[in-house]
């Protein structure tokens, strides 16, 4: 399926990631106080974005030597 699951728990947090083993990145994850109190929820989705590399964007560069910067 692609997706590993990692737990873990501290003195006072339980803390679950789903983590995607194709793109190295997590896509959920979720800390949860033992005592009920407080949780966070994070996830990510992954999207293709349709824009132009900025470096296509402009003509070639200059080359220039090192030492053309030590004056």
């Amino acid at each position: 399926n692609g997706y590993t699951w990692y737990e873990s728990q501290n003195a006072k947090n339980k803390i679950k990631v789903k983590w995607d083993n194709k793109n190295n990145l997590a896509l959920i994850i979720d800390i949860r106080s033992l005592n009920g109190q407080s949780y966070s929820l994070t996830k990510t989705h992954i999207q293709q974005v349709n824009i132009t590399p900025p470096w296509t964007q402009y003509g070639k560069f200059i080359s220039k030597e090192y030492a053309d910067f030590g004056d």
